[in-house]
């Protein structure tokens, strides 16, 4: 054998064995590619902007035509209940009114008195004569049973007098019924005047009732009171009173895109800017009608009309009125990405990570834009493998480190949790509908995207190392 031959063969020879102790270094069964893990969770909340305001303010403002302020029941700062008396106002129009209205009931009060006054006297009178004419009924009638006719003399005296009586009865009658005929005037005069002076008195008591206006509370709340508001110059724009409810609301609006993503008593999660408070609240109304049309770029220079529509919602707490406050809503439903999904026999599975294998599992999904959403098969905080492809059930898997995956984790939440504190008023879905899971993006910390770049690059070409 030549030596170029044996040179051959010992080279074929080590090479042989390099491969055959490589084999044998090498865990049979197991894939040399590292695999991520993706937790199972729920779609990120949708956040709003909102501020805190009274549940109810009644503004009252002075109001000349009523007239001018005589009395305040309340003072500045205090509580009052609904229905509570707060000042006075006295028309001077109306007084002037019934000033002149109570002149011209004393008038008629002193011709209601003679009118009184004369129908007592007719009664008087009358009462008088009828006694006078009794009276000489009486005397006439005794004079005739009294006649002497056996004296002729006599008898013509008696005569003479029973004929003077007649006239005084027959004149006394006449009288009689002359101080009759005056009491029915009497009474009708005095009847009317008293008519006269009742109507004066009912227009008294009517314009008494326009003469004070008495302002209430219409709302439970605190006094606030502002003098200023009774100037001529002020009170068209500031309140002399406001009354503020002690309970707060936050209000917020909603863009027609989430208008179904809310509802009547849901309940919200709140978050105060200022001060980092968080709070639960609930959804007490959502308005039907747009509050206002706002416009949104469009291609070409253009622009369309996206309607918004203000919500309130009541916080379990109180918040400081005027505190700009985060709305966040959540968001029902469980969702993994594209990549972790394996189609089979029109069934659908996932890999679980168990153990060190790959479990494959039978789900239910529903298809979303990019994203499945699971209806069976999985529960919040499972693990399963990000990338389905290629994978077998019971395979040995070696996956990225774990500790990593969960500090990427934390990071991405904060980072999510911070985003909220920076929406205008417009509503926020963090993940937009696309899972993209164990990915530390660096738009919300404003990084500079080349830098992020090359952070990138580097981690890969460690991790590959």
């Amino acid at each position: 054998m030549s030596k170029k031959n044996k040179i051959i063969i010992s080279v074929v020879a080590v090479i042989l064995i390099a491969a055959t102790i490589i084999g044998l270094l090498i865990p049979k069964g197991k894939d040399k590619k590292e695999y991520s893990l993706y937790r199972v969770k729920g779609k990120d909340a949708l956040s709003f902007s909102g501020t805190s305001k009274p549940v109810d303010v009644q503004n009252i403002f002075y109001d000349p035509t009523k007239g001018e302020i005589v009395k305040y029941h309340v003072k500045d700062k205090d509580v009052v209940q609904a229905g509570t008396d707060l000042f006075v106002y006295e028309n001077p129009a109306v007084k002037e009114q019934i000033d002149e209205l109570n002149r011209q009931y004393s008038t008629v009060k002193k011709s209601l008195n003679f009118a009184n006054s004369d129908v007592g006297k007719a009664n008087s009178d009358y009462s008088n004569a009828k006694a006078n004419v009794g009276s000489l009924e009486s005397k006439v009638k005794k004079a005739k049973d009294n006649l002497n006719s056996e004296n002729p003399e006599e008898y013509a005296q008696q005569q003479a007098e029973i004929q003077q009586l007649q006239m005084e009865y027959e004149g006394a009658k006449q009288e009689m019924k002359a101080y009759e005929a005056q009491i029915s005037p009497a009474k009708r005069a005095a009847s009317e005047t008293k008519s006269q002076l009742d109507g004066i008195s009912e227009q008294i008591a009517s314009l008494k009732n326009k003469q004070y206006t008495t302002e209430k509370a219409e709302i439970s709340g605190q006094i606030y009171l502002d003098k200023n508001g009774e100037n001529a110059s002020q009170g068209a724009t500031n309140p002399l009173i406001k009354i503020v409810s002690k309970d707060a609301k936050i209000v917020s609006s909603i863009s027609e895109f989430d208008y179904d993503k809310i509802k009547v008593d849901d309940r919200v999660d709140l978050k105060v800017i200022s001060t980092g408070e968080s709070q639960k609240g609930t959804v007490k109304s959502v308005s039907n009608i747009p509050k206002e049309d706002v416009q949104i770029p469009g291609n070409g220079g253009g622009g369309s009309n996206l309607s918004e529509f203000e919500f309130t919602v009541i916080p379990d707490g109180f918040i400081q009125y005027g505190f700009s406050v985060n709305v966040m809503v959540k968001q029902d439903g469980l969702y993994i990405p594209e990549s972790a999904v394996e189609e089979e026999n029109e069934k659908t599975y996932v890999y679980k990570y168990e153990d060190g294998k790959a479990k494959k599992v039978e789900v239910q999904l529903i298809k979303e834009d990019k994203v499945y959403r699971v209806t069976e098969g999985l529960k919040l905080d499972d693990e399963i493998i990000e990338e389905a492809k290629g994978l077998k059930d019971g395979q040995e898997i070696k996956v990225k480190d774990l500790e990593s995956n969960k500090k990427k984790d934390t990071k991405e939440d904060n980072k999510k949790s911070n985003s909220t504190n920076a929406n205008d008023h417009n509503s926020t879905d963090v993940d937009n509908n696309n899972v993209e899971p164990n990915v530390e993006t660096n738009v919300e910390n404003n990084e500079n995207p080349s830098e992020q770049k090359d952070m990138d690059i580097k981690d890969d070409s460690s991790q590959k190392g």
